[in-house]
């Protein structure tokens, strides 16, 4: 959970447009993403590290997979993405990272 909540800093903090982290407007969208983010991770990670644990036996990529799925869902919404249901994007996203997998640095 402290690696999310570092995590939402970091990237609430940037400013997205023409707007600026200092406006209030866009202080409290950000506010209520992370709040979002917050709920979703606490309702659907361990039922999303159970889906994920079924593309890999070993527990790290599946660990990877849920910290990249909530971090796309993340930059995703901050950008104006309006996602129907959270918890469908988020197993989506899942399979994508394991049916198209980032390349080995």
């Amino acid at each position: 959970m402290a690696t999310l909540n570092r995590l939402t800093r970091r990237l609430t903090s940037r400013p997205v447009g023409s707007h600026t982290a200092s406006c209030p407007q866009t202080a409290l969208l950000q506010k209520q993403l992370e709040q979002e983010l917050v709920r979703l991770h606490r309702e659907y990670a361990s039922e999303l590290s159970r889906y994920a644990s079924c593309f890999s036996q070993d527990a790290d990529p599946a660990c990877e997979a849920v910290r990249k799925a909530f971090l796309r869902y993340f930059i995703e919404r901050r950008y104006g993405r309006h996602i129907g249901s959270a918890r469908s994007r988020l197993y989506q996203l899942i399979r994508d990272y394991f049916i198209d997998p980032p390349p080995a640095v």
